[in-house]
């Protein structure tokens, strides 16, 4: 369960940087 929860906000993470990158 902890892993799942890590990985989504890993995931949340990467949109993050993703989208700040973009703009």
């Amino acid at each position: 369960m902890a892993d799942e929860v890590r990985n989504s906000v890993w995931v949340q993470t990467q949109w993050s940087i993703l989208n700040y990158a973009a703009v």
